[in-house]
């Protein structure tokens, strides 16, 4: 009975450590075997950059965040600042007065030409490692803009796709926009939202200012 339960015991440590080799060798989709796009990166020189006396160049911070990149719409892929034009296109066309991609492209432009950016938020491309083909395409999240036609800067135009919300991603963009306000030098960041989502903004750190018609100016510390 001893000698059976010790070749059941051998058997079975055998039978595990077959199966572990077995899994150890047969991973086929690492991050070894694909190669990411890389992310932009703003300079001075790009044109997208301001100079302050007090600070030096302001420029929009890009960031890796989770799987996903944040930079401005400027050097962002084409894809992506179209489908940033899109969302504006969409969210806020009829009452800003655009008509499609090529006039949300300009106001894209003339809102945010330098130093406050659009921020656009996308999973970057991947190609194969060995043989470059392409895995995926890069895939817009959202975006959020950096308002001071007011000098106070305000958080502006946050929108995130349909199927990318309720995964934490507008969160994301809102606290990548506070790093940029404390990057200028601001103590707090603002936005305007409507009532049906001040609790949601109160539930994450906000508070009320003060109120605009039916709308809330938000305020944060940075």
């Amino acid at each position: 009975m001893i000698l059976l339960f010790l070749i059941s015991i051998i058997i079975f440590f055998s039978v595990i450590i077959v199966v572990l080799s077995y899994h150890s060798n047969t991973v086929i989709c690492t991050p070894k075997n694909i190669d990411i796009d890389p992310r932009p990166e703003s300079k001075p020189e790009s044109g997208l950059c301001q100079f302050q006396a007090d600070i030096g160049y302001v420029c929009p911070i890009d960031a890796s965040i989770d799987d996903a990149y944040i930079t401005a719409v400027q050097t962002a892929p084409n894809e992506i600042r179209n489908a940033a034009a899109d969302a504006i296109l969409s969210e806020w066309g009829t009452s800003l007065g655009i008509k499609n991609r090529t006039e949300a492209n300009i106001f894209i432009d003339r809102s945010w030409p330098t130093g406050d950016p659009l921020y656009v938020l996308y999973i970057p491309a991947a190609r194969d490692k060995e043989s470059g083909k392409l895995i995926r395409g890069n895939e817009f999240i959202g975006c959020a803009g950096i308002d001071r036609v007011n000098f106070y800067p305000f958080i502006s135009n946050l929108y995130v796709i349909p199927y990318h919300r309720r995964k934490g991603w507008g969160r994301k963009i809102i606290t990548h926009a506070l790093q940029h306000i404390k990057h200028i030098g601001f103590p707090e960041g603002r936005l305007i939202c409507n009532a049906n989502l001040r609790s949601w903004y109160e539930m994450n750190g906000w508070r009320v200012e003060r109120s605009v018609g039916k709308q809330f100016v938000m305020i944060k510390n940075t």
